[in-house]
């Protein structure tokens, strides 16, 4: 689950489409932790994305072994 800061962070990035030093400045952070929370982000969404997609295939596998 991404905390409120990672939202926040990337809804700027992908959804504002502010820069990372807009975003650092408008949130009076440094454009480095900016760097760091939207990587941890993405790193978090790719992570939940492989696990559903594993949970997807051992679903299909069970379903497909019934017949």
């Amino acid at each position: 689950m991404l905390t409120e800061k990672e939202k926040n962070i990337l809804s700027l990035i992908y959804m504002k489409e502010l820069k990372e030093g807009e975003i650092a400045m408008s949130l009076n952070i440094s454009q480095q932790a900016v760097s760091k929370t939207k990587r941890r982000a993405l790193q978090k969404i790719r992570e939940m994305v492989r696990k559903d997609e594993k949970n997807e295939t051992t679903s299909a596998s069970k379903t497909n072994s019934r017949r």
